[in-house]
């Protein structure tokens, strides 16, 4: 039975790390997207490939999961959340399609606080 509670902990231990990473990793990528490819504007200049030049860079750089509508989510995660809301809150506790869903929404941190237990 103890075998199997520390199982249980470690591999809770290990999602939370991969999603938190993942996350950071994103919000990172994003980060670059606006100041360094969109010189810090929220969009590229219009009739730029910006997006769809570094989509395919980074694909034949890192393989896949670097296509267009990620890297438009990685932009938007960057500009939906400050660095101190996505390193020790909202990261360790939502998964990636969890921020991609909150990313929609007005004020995305703050309803991530209101949907916590005990904030008010």
């Amino acid at each position: 039975m103890a075998q199997a509670t520390a199982f249980a902990a470690a591999f809770t231990f290990s999602r939370q790390t991969v999603n938190t990473t993942m996350a950071q990793t994103y919000w990172q990528i994003g980060r670059l997207i606006v100041e360094d490819e969109q010189g810090g504007s929220a969009r590229a200049e219009y009739g730029k490939r910006v997006l769809s030049d570094l989509a395919r860079r980074l694909t034949t750089e890192f393989g896949e999961g670097f296509k267009l509508s990620n890297l438009r989510n990685f932009r938007q995660f960057y500009l939906s959340f400050t660095e101190q809301e996505i390193r020790h809150t909202v990261c360790s506790e939502l998964t990636w399609s969890h921020l991609r869903l909150l990313m929609r929404v007005e004020e995305p941190f703050q309803a991530f606080q209101r949907g916590r237990p005990g904030i008010q």
